[in-house]
């Protein structure tokens, strides 16, 4: 898996990526107005680092697009406001 780039979508919660990665974006697909994702650094909610909320007022999807990778040390785990809310990260390990 080394070097491995790709993409996972996450529906409601639920880890995404396990293991250090460089995250390059991430990408909202809200169900319903006022719906959110907040993105950790971490295997789950409980024991991961916060690292962004993302949010829509409406039914838009929202990118959010780094210039230069972050890296997450633990992995990418998604909490999602409801379980229809859809969040994509783009990422390659690392």
């Amino acid at each position: 898996m080394e070097h491995e780039c790709g993409y996972v979508t996450i529906t409601g919660d639920g880890l995404a990526v396990e293991g250090p990665c460089l995250v390059h974006g991430l990408i909202l697909q809200p169900d319903a107005n006022a719906d959110y994702c907040t993105v950790y650094d971490g295997l789950d909610a409980v024991q991961g680092k916060a690292f962004v909320v993302i949010a829509s007022s409406t039914v838009i999807t929202r990118e959010l697009l780094f210039p230069c990778p972050v890296r997450f040390d633990r992995g990418v785990y998604i909490d999602g406001l409801d379980s229809a809310v859809k969040t994509t990260i783009l990422f390659h390990y690392v």
